[in-house]
């Protein structure tokens, strides 16, 4: 319901299923899995309707089943 509304002007989804990311804190910019854009005529209207798309996605993330990186 919530792409029908004008004020969500972008909703990407920047990785795809399985895709590998590294968590916080050595995650980058790279390891972002959606972004989106929201408008509105105040700071708190669009604060509101962030925290709404925000409420309205679902991201499970779990462990690699097998890596070949190496980590300190």
């Amino acid at each position: 319901a919530l792409r029908h509304q004008l004020w969500l002007e972008r909703l990407v989804w920047t990785r795809d299923l399985g895709t590998q990311v590294t968590a916080a804190p050595r995650s980058s910019i790279d390891d972002r899995i959606a972004h989106w854009v929201v408008t509105g005529p105040t700071a708190a209207d669009c604060a509101t309707r962030r925290d709404m798309v925000a409420d309205h996605l679902s991201v499970r993330v779990s462990r690699p089943a097998h890596t070949t990186s190496c980590t300190k």
